[in-house]
Formats: structure tokens, sequence, C-alpha cells
């Protein structure tokens, strides 16, 4: 069970509600109630197709395209093809799967004018997250990581014995909305410590969890090789859990803080189900650590649990920009502090192992471009090679040095009439003495 069973079934739904709009228009347009799903695909039916796409992804209201949706009616078509051959191989109608292809090579052909200004529609809205100004407020971040620490350490100690074994019977009172609270409390910090898509640690599982708290995906000759001791701290501080990443395909880490670990151990000791969770409503058949009560056997909402939390009258209040305090946003400031650091390559892969993605990826979507670096290092030499063109010097600048040289290429010293012609002559004559001091006293692009 490696994925979320109701993220796919949601995903399923909603194409089919999609699907549903669409022969509906389509039927509306062709003056038929009769048309079927795969009529939706059939070369004579093209024109009302194209239609109803455009009225579906047109707000009503404003007149405006709903880029997103026109480009989830194409992919929609593209899959539906797909599943129509397939089928039409299966019950060996040649003859309609062959006509299927010349729908497809006609979808094909139309994409760039009927989808594909909406992509880069959509592309230039994902540029635009990628702004700094989209990246979660320091401040909000460590009063909201504080507020999750405190908060789940305060709960813990309300509910639990504090002088009894963490392995014994500590119980005083549980009811659900403690359970929910201290729930979204450990999701939420799960979710933003680790920098993970919103629905990844929600939907852990109580199997991975106990592989976790053993240790199982840690060699421990391996440990032993470590030298260093701040790192082999950090080993003992932390438990690892492996799940399934986005698309099913690898393997993704979650890092458990050690703020964490004792209340998890209270709630699922070793991993297993206990009575507590029937006690909150819990299906006994729920596999995830971090399940919905009310007889659900589905996980919670990484989003949501964020949310809740940020909502708290608590917190609520201290919180300057909460709205952008939310699992995206997290990968985003990770991705682009992390651009920052001056490490090796092989460290880097690893960081993008942990986030899951390429370092192209991680470049291209989540990264913030690096305008500060952008202006300070390649400003700087092209600034350089302005002034100098080919004589540029390949030392490394100071910012000072830098704006010297701006200030006295835009700004030429008036003490002599003649600063060009001693600038030439200096060059020429670097050992006058006469020449040395004027240089000196008017700082010219050359020293810079």
């Amino acid at each position: 069970m490696g994925g979320s069973v109701s993220k796919d079934r949601h995903s399923v739904m909603s194409s089919m509600r999609l699907a549903e709009k669409l022969l509906v228009e389509v039927r509306e347009n062709s003056d038929s109630e009769t048309l079927t799903a795969e009529d939706l695909v059939k070369v004579e039916h093209f024109d009302s197709l194209e239609k109803a796409i455009h009225r579906i992804s047109t707000n009503e209201k404003t007149g405006k395209q709903k880029a997103g949706v026109k480009v989830s009616i194409g992919y929609l078509l593209k899959k539906l093809v797909a599943v129509l051959k397939a089928h039409y191989i299966q019950t060996q109608r040649m003859t309609t799967y062959r006509e299927l292809d010349v729908l497809k090579c006609l979808l094909d052909h139309s994409w760039a004018f009927i989808f594909r200004p909406t992509e880069i529609e959509c592309e230039s809205r994902r540029n635009q997250l990628r702004k700094p100004q989209e990246m979660p407020l320091e401040q909000d971040v460590k009063t909201f990581r504080d507020y999750v620490v405190q908060r789940t350490k305060s709960i813990m100690e309300d509910l639990f014995c504090p002088t009894a074994g963490i392995m014994e019977d500590p119980y005083k009172l549980w009811d659900m909305h403690a359970f929910i609270e201290l729930r979204n409390l450990i999701v939420a910090r799960l979710t933003l410590f680790n920098a993970r898509r919103g629905g990844e640690p929600a939907r852990l599982l109580l199997s991975e969890w106990k592989d976790a708290l053993k240790g199982v995906w840690i060699d421990p000759d391996l440990i032993e090789k470590v030298d260093d001791q701040i790192e082999k701290a950090l080993v003992d501080q932390y438990k690892l859990a492996y799940q399934v990443g986005k698309g099913g395909r690898k393997l993704v880490p979650v890092l458990i803080p050690f703020d964490t670990i004792d209340p998890l151990k209270m709630l699922y000791r070793d991993g297993m189900l206990v009575s507590e969770r029937s006690n909150v409503m819990i299906n006994v058949k729920n596999p995830y650590l971090f399940p919905n009560t009310g007889g659900s056997i589905e996980h919670a909402s990484g989003y949501n649990s964020i949310k809740a939390i940020s909502a708290s009258e608590n917190i609520s209040g201290q919180l300057r920009q909460p709205h952008l305090l939310i699992a995206d946003k997290f990968r985003h400031r990770a991705s682009t502090i992390f651009a920052l650091q001056d490490i090796p390559a092989g460290q880097r892969e690893v960081f993008y192992r942990h986030m899951g993605h390429s370092g192209k990826i991680n470049e291209d979507v989540y990264q913030s471009p690096l305008a500060v670096m952008e202006i300070t290092q390649v400003g700087g030499f092209l600034h350089s090679l302005d002034i100098h063109g080919k004589t540029i010097q390949t030392s490394k600048k100071t910012p000072s040095s830098i704006v010297t040289s701006t200030v006295s290429t835009a700004q030429p010293t008036t003490t002599h009439t003649s600063s060009a012609q001693d600038s030439s002559q200096t060059s020429a004559q670097p050992s006058s003495a006469q020449d040395s001091s004027q240089t000196s006293a008017q700082p010219s692009s050359a020293q810079d």
C-alpha cells in the first residue's frame, strides 16, 4: 500500500466529472442526446468538442479563460484515447482502433492553437510563484515552529503523567479533540521540517513508523565509520522513515526530529495499533500513522493540518503572512536557501533525493532565481567587462572596488581637465612619479 488511495480516488472522480461536463456540452452542440463518452473522440464530432472545450474553460462572469481547466481537458482527452485504444485491442475492434489514430493525429496537430497558449499561461503563473516575495517570512517560520514544538510539549504534559516511563501506561484522559490537535501538530512539524509535499508525511503508514523506530534503514557498520561527533549525535536524535514518493516510482525519506519521537511513541507504541485509537473513533483497519477519525480508513490532510494550526487563536495574531505557511512554499524556501550554499555536487544530490526530485526540477520549479548572486557575481564580471574589455583581470573583486569603479566612471574628476590624458600617460609611462601621484589622487578605471 505505497501510495494514497484517497488521492487516486479523488483524481479519478475529478476526471470523471470533467468528462461528464464535456459530454453534456458536446451533446448540446450536436443536438444529440444519445452521444456517449466514446463519441467524444470521434473525428465527426471534433468541431462540437472544440466548442465545448472553449465554453467549459471560460469563466461565465468575466469571460476569461480558465487555463488550468483547459489544460486538464487536453490531457483528459489524451488519456481517454489511450484507454479506448487498449479497450479496442482487447475487444478486437481494430477498425475503430485505427479511427482513433486519426483522431489522435488531429488532436496533436490542433494542440498548438487550442491548448498550448493556456499551457504557456500556466507556466507563467508558476514562474510568478518562484519570486522571493512568495516565500514565507523567516519570522513567521520561527514563530510557527516554536509554537508547534511548545504546544506539542504542553499537550504531552497535560495528558500524560510526566513521572511515568515512556513505555508504561501514563494515559490520564484522551478524547477526539486532543488527538486531532496533537496529530495536526505532528503532521505540520514533519511536513514543514522535511520540506515535503503536503500529502507525504501525512500518509506515513504505521508499518513505516515501526521500521523507523527500529532503525531498519540505518546500517550500524556505517555509523561506526562516521568520525564527526556532531554527525553521530544527529543519527541518535533523528529517526528515518521511507515512503513511496510522488507517482509511486521511488522511495523518499522522511526525517523525524527528536521533539516528535516521544509523542509518537506514546501514541503508537512501537508502531502497533493501540486501544486508544478506537476510543477516538479511528477505524481499527486504518493503516496510517496519522488517521482520520469518524471511522474513516484514510489519512489526515497535510494541508488542512497546517492550516488548522496557523488559524489557531493562540498563534494566528502573531503571524504576518500565514497564507504562505504551506508545504509548497516551504519547499520553495528550502530549495532556494540550499542553492545558496557552497556544497559539493555529491551532497547536493543527497538533498535532491530527499526532496524527491532532480536538480533540474529544483532549479526550474521550486528555487527562486538567485538574484543577489546574479548581481554580485555575474554583474561584477559584466561590469568589469564593460569597463575594461579584454583587459579584464581574473582576480576576484571586492564590492568596494566595483563601487569605486562605478563612481569614477560615472563621475569623472574635475580637478584636472586633462585627466583622460594623464590616465593614458600613466598606462604608457608607469615610471613617472608625477603621473603616479595623479593616478592615486584620481582613481581610474584601470585600477578597478
